[in-house]
């Protein structure tokens, strides 16, 4: 059996064959988010956060959890969003939830602020 002839019946073999899925393009797509909308959630989420710290340094902790929960919405966070967080909600009666925002910050965000709170509410400090 030549090459030729090797050819062609590979070649049936493989028209023969059932392929499941054949004729279908499957497609992939990546959704990127557009830079400018990116940029102005950004923003938003900065004038919150600070409208938040100046609610903080006047101790008021409603206005404070109500500022945070707008910045976060822009769907950003940083440290000092879960210091915050977990401090305001401390001193808003719901202890397991400060527990909860403060771990995350020391533990996702390598928060010290958020240790020291958390040793001071709780007396013990967090490990990595």
């Amino acid at each position: 059996m030549n090459l030729k002839n090797l050819s062609k019946l590979l070649f049936l073999i493989l028209l023969f064959q059932p392929v499941e899925n054949f004729g279908q393009i499957q497609i992939t797509s990546v959704k990127t988010s557009d830079p400018i909308v990116s940029e102005q959630k950004l923003k938003n989420f900065e004038h919150f956060m600070n409208l938040a710290q100046e609610a903080f340094k006047i101790e008021d902790y409603n206005q404070t959890f109500y500022y945070l929960k707008q910045a976060e919405k822009y769907g950003w966070h940083n440290a000092d969003f879960w210091y915050y967080l977990g401090i305001s909600v401390y001193y808003r009666d719901n202890k397991g939830a400060s527990k909860r925002y403060l771990k995350k910050g020391f533990y996702d965000f390598g928060c010290a602020d958020c240790n020291d709170a958390y040793e001071n509410l709780f007396g013990k400090r967090l490990k990595f």
